[in-house]
């Protein structure tokens, strides 16, 4: 019996509401899908990642620091998705209804299974997920262009700096206080015991801030005065502040609300995919008496 209910007692029918409203949606995740793919390899084309053998290589060999990957992997599951449900509605077909529900239950089961541990178990979660980004995002901070916009984003607008403290940059190659020589030629490396530009505390209030680069030059240095270091960089881990930065931007009410509405929504989905199959199959089973 589908989710939705169905009748025994009459005759077996496809209903055309349940058909096309489940078409419809999956049309719409479909055209999701395909959007964030398409930006994902614009991404590529645009830094140059696509035009031969060695850049092609360096893209395939990095795609945890790379937020094009991220887009591409998305996209094409949600494209995927809603390319069963669309052509298993459409179509009628049993078998790729039986896909869509399996692989839309399995995201709704990771998704209501996701919550719950965060909700039991956020203090180790937010550990773990610090471990990780510490591990990828800060050695791995210009290996890729997008990856470093993503994080000088992060830093600026969450007001933080590395991933539990300014000092997390110590293991960047590039700000790491030994590292006193870069390149071929061996030349003297300025941010040698700093961190990125986007640490720094640039003025809010006005529009059109002229980015001082070299703002955060030898700030970890141990002869660094502490009051000026406060003073000029942000201190305190991206970890913590993006909680309260979260708080303070979006209501939390409000986040759980979108994020419950998607889900209702895949549910419904899983219902009316339910729901036609049993109906289909009636009517096969109709047709065959």
């Amino acid at each position: 019996m589908g989710c939705l209910g169905d009748k025994d007692d009459g005759p077996s029918e496809v209903s055309l509401v349940i058909k096309y409203l489940l078409f419809a949606i999956n049309l719409i995740s479909w055209i999701i899908g395909l959007i964030l793919v398409g930006i994902g390899i614009w991404a590529w084309y645009d830094r140059g990642a696509l035009d031969g053998q060695e850049s092609f290589n360096a893209l395939i060999e990095s795609p945890i620091v790379d937020p094009s990957w991220w887009l591409v992997v998305l996209g094409a599951i949600i494209f995927l998705i809603g390319t069963a449900g669309c052509l298993g509605a459409l179509r009628e077909n049993t078998i790729l209804l039986t896909i869509y529900k399996v692989a839309l239950g399995l995201v709704i089961l990771l998704e209501i299974g996701g919550g719950v541990a965060i909700y039991y178990y956020s203090d180790y979660i937010e550990a773990e997920v610090g471990k990780q980004i510490f591990n990828h995002a800060i050695p791995g901070y210009r290996e890729n262009p997008d990856f470093q916009d993503l994080v000088d984003t992060i830093q600026s607008e969450v007001q933080c700096c590395g991933v539990n403290s300014y000092n997390d940059w110590e293991e960047n190659i590039y700000f790491n206080c030994e590292q006193e020589t870069v390149g071929e030629r061996n030349r003297a490396n300025p941010e040698a015991c700093g961190v990125p530009f986007s640490c720094c505390k640039f003025n809010q209030s006005d529009p059109s801030p002229v980015i001082n680069t070299q703002c955060g030059y030898n700030v970890r240095d141990e002869n660094f005065d502490a009051a000026e270091r406060e003073e000029r960089i942000y201190t305190v881990g991206c970890v913590t502040e993006f909680q309260s930065w979260l708080i303070a931007r979006f209501n939390l009410y409000v986040l759980a609300g979108v994020g419950g509405g998607i889900l209702v929504v895949e549910i419904i989905g899983f219902c009316l995919a339910l729901t036609l199959g049993d109906s289909i199959k009636r009517q096969k089973s109709k047709w065959a008496a």
